[in-house]
């Protein structure tokens, strides 16, 4: 089959334009209103970067592709430990704003399964928050009623004590 020049223009700007082909922002560009797909996002992704410029929280160097989604991924494994350590047995749901990254968590008696790059089901608790919120948790920079205060995060569904008790102890993690 044989396409115009504009055809052609056409298809390549459609599989370049982030959102629609990427996973994830380490898959592609970052930065934009319009890849704040999801209710709450882009306010979120603000904030944080509000709370970096007033040294709320600590800015993150900007990493891309593979070496960006290997410090989240690292964060998140983390975070389903202490999930894990803490008896998680509900399911989880969290949403990177900057980058764009679903991880769910499906916690049993054999541990918390992480998945990483997909959203979030019916019957999920969903938390939305940047990377650097997320650092700044894992870090006890800022502990999880400050971040929601400060309007860094969201937390719907319905949690089950175990999620409340990891996020409100602060994430002692290190």
């Amino acid at each position: 089959m044989i396409f115009s020049k504009q055809a052609r223009v056409a298809m390549v700007c459609l599989a370049l334009m982030p959102g629609l082909a990427q996973a994830c922002g380490y898959g592609g560009m970052h930065g934009t209103v319009t890849l704040y797909p999801y209710m709450n996002s882009y306010r979120l992704d603000v904030n944080s970067r509000m709370a970096v410029v007033s040294g709320e929280i600590r800015a993150l160097p900007p990493l891309a592709g593979t070496e960006g989604l290997a410090r989240a991924s690292g964060w998140l494994d983390r975070m389903r430990a202490t999930l894990e350590s803490n008896g998680m047995k509900t399911r989880l749901a969290v949403y990177l704003v900057d980058s764009r990254l679903w991880t769910r968590f499906e916690g049993s008696d054999q541990g918390v399964l992480m998945r990483s790059h997909q959203e979030a089901q019916p019957g999920d608790a969903v938390l939305m928050l940047s990377e650097a919120t997320l650092s700044a948790l894992l870090a006890q920079q800022i502990s999880f009623p400050q971040a929601r205060d400060a309007d860094l995060l969201t937390f719907t569904g319905q949690p089950a004590d175990t999620v409340d008790l990891a996020f409100n102890s602060g994430l002692p993690l290190l």
